[in-house]
């Protein structure tokens, strides 16, 4: 039992050093070291790592993407120690604001934010850190609130990606509709990045759009249904995340279009490589690092509390993923987010 503890406590020791080793390097070739660092607070240390009290503030918990990141939080805490609260705001603004304030009032050692809105919370989020909680914030910059790190993905970035895609697929001309994800800041600069890569493309015209509804009425297979009896001419439909992607290519068999209208996504995870390798009108993804996001937050929390600088900026990388992918990596690719394995799968970064 003692030299599996030791063991254990080494591999802990080794995957934290590297991180701080590995976050840093990159963080600082990327920014030339400007403004790059959030400094080491000497803290007086009343708790064993074993013993600190985390929390986690996520718009949802139903889908890959959100429990990829509340498995990369769990596997930080089994590493590095502590304990881990979650309050799940089933997209609700006023709920998630009000949760951060009861989170931050039960003085968590640390409090990670997934906001459903990074203006909506910025007030909730400045007051917990002006109360002295430490705030590390996942995929989101808020606006007037200040964070020890904050984790993104290059949403920007992905709407490039994804519409670059679409865009050589189609030859550079064609009819596509378009599902945009405007719920909040972060994920709406997925549109603004594809609109960016269409002002190249004169030919391809967009004759439906469709704005992700909270309340649930309507749906995108719905939505993808009414484009297609809007438009059965319609070559492809560009969506903003991977829900969507998957429903309209639902929306596309149903009509009999498959071999005819493709459907692109973001997010990445198990569901949606299931259905990519399928071969169906769901084509293409740009697969985002959520279980390392969060991980590795966790694990700057710690390093923050124990008064090591950290980055005060971390981008995590996204990956292209079609089936040619997928079937060449095997089913190991549903762990591609989990620490190293992208890299031994051979898979490089798109973003």
């Amino acid at each position: 039992m003692t030299d599996t503890l030791e063991t254990a406590e080494a591999m802990r020791v080794s995957r934290r050093t590297f991180l701080t080793a590995a976050s840093v390097a990159t963080a600082a070739a990327s920014a030339g070291g400007v403004g790059l660092f959030t400094p080491g607070i000497a803290r007086a240390q009343t708790k064993n790592a074993a013993d600190m009290k985390f929390a986690f503030s996520t718009p949802f918990s139903g889908q890959d993407s959100f429990s990829g990141q509340i498995g990369g939080l769990n596997q930080g805490i089994e590493d590095f120690g502590g304990e881990l609260t979650i309050a799940d705001a089933s997209f609700d603004l006023k709920k998630q604001n009000d949760q951060i304030a009861a989170l931050a009032a039960s003085k968590p050692d640390a409090l990670i934010i997934l906001p459903v809105d990074p203006v909506g919370v910025s007030n909730a989020v400045d007051a917990a850190a002006k109360s002295g909680v430490p705030i590390f914030l996942m995929d989101s910059y808020v606006p007037n609130a200040t964070a020890v790190t904050a984790g993104f993905h290059n949403n920007f970035g992905m709407g490039e990606i994804t519409m670059e895609y679409m865009a050589n697929r189609l030859g550079g001309k064609g009819k596509i509709a378009v599902m945009e994800l405007p719920i909040n800041e972060a994920w709406g600069a997925r549109d603004l990045g594809r609109r960016a890569v269409l002002k190249r493309y004169p030919d391809i015209e967009i004759v439906a759009t469709w704005a992700f509804d909270p309340t649930g009425k309507i749906t995108p297979r719905s939505a993808a249904d009414g484009f297609l009896a809007a438009h059965p001419d319609l070559d492809a439909i560009w969506c903003a995340w991977d829900n969507a992607a998957m429903e309209a290519s639902l929306a596309v068999l149903a009509a009999g279009l498959g071999d005819k209208v493709f459907t692109t996504g973001t997010d990445g995870g198990p569901a949606a490589f299931e259905v990519l390798r399928s071969g169906g009108p769901f084509a293409f993804t740009c697969a985002q690092s959520f279980y390392a996001q969060a991980y590795d937050l966790l694990a700057f929390a710690h390093q923050h509390l124990q008064g090591e600088a950290v980055p005060r900026m971390v981008i995590n990388p996204v990956y292209a993923v079609d089936k040619a992918l997928l079937d060449a990596s095997g089913p190991e690719a549903d762990n591609y987010d989990k620490v190293g394995v992208a890299a031994e799968l051979g898979w490089t970064r798109a973003l």
